[in-house]
């Protein structure tokens, strides 16, 4: 995380990279896709930078940065949506935003709508609980689980278990390569991003929160 500030102490920008040395170099370069820039380039005296654990705790304090500062140089609020993933009775899992629905479990709150949309396809691959997913798993040859081990797992996951998250990326990455090796190549590319976006959610620093919404 970085944020520049002007002589004045009074925030300027807010950004954040994993390769921050060379981001903030980028300002001082040509510009010629960020040409809105120049202007706060030259009122720049001070960068303050905050180190963070995960890319996606970064997305959190960048947004409540943005929101108490309101840096003038900030073309968007946030830049991710806040979504939730809903876990209902049915096993059926949705991504939502703000609706949390009576006798369901919710997850999150997370940033990123699509990173959470690609984590939730694989969900319902790795995890089955409806019962025309449960009956595709079962052609295909997969182990057959009860209902209540499916339902644990895939809240273990989701509350942040390293260990079943290891699990789940090395069966995504084992359906990853048996598309390539029959030279199914634009599904295999779907399921490497539906790796990095499983890793992206149980990084989450609230990813610990599922709750039960009571009737």
């Amino acid at each position: 995380m970085y944020l520049f500030r002007d002589r004045r102490e009074s925030a300027l920008y807010v950004g954040r990279a994993a390769q921050l040395r060379r981001r903030v170099r980028s300002y001082w370069g040509p510009l010629d896709d960020r040409p809105h820039l120049r202007a706060m380039v030259r009122r720049v005296r001070d960068v303050e930078v905050t180190v963070c654990e995960t890319e996606h705790a970064a997305a959190f304090i960048e947004r409540d940065l943005i929101a108490r500062l309101d840096p003038p140089y900030n073309r968007s609020y946030g830049v991710e949506s806040e979504v939730y993933i809903r876990l209902r009775p049915d096993g059926a899992l949705h991504v939502v935003h703000d609706t949390l629905e009576v006798g369901s479990r919710h997850f999150g709150p997370y940033l990123g709508g699509r990173a959470v949309r690609d984590a939730a396809t694989a969900l319902r691959m790795l995890y089955p609980l409806e019962p025309q997913a449960r009956a595709v798993a079962a052609a295909r040859g997969a182990e057959t689980l009860d209902d209540g081990t499916v339902r644990g797992r895939l809240a273990g996951l989701l509350e942040g278990d390293p260990n079943e998250l290891a699990v789940a990326i090395e069966r995504l990455i084992g359906m990853r390569d048996a598309a390539s090796a029959r030279l199914a190549y634009e599904f295999a590319a779907d399921v490497q991003t539906r790796v990095a976006s499983l890793a992206w959610i149980v990084d989450a620093p609230c990813a610990s929160r599922g709750r039960r919404v009571a009737s």
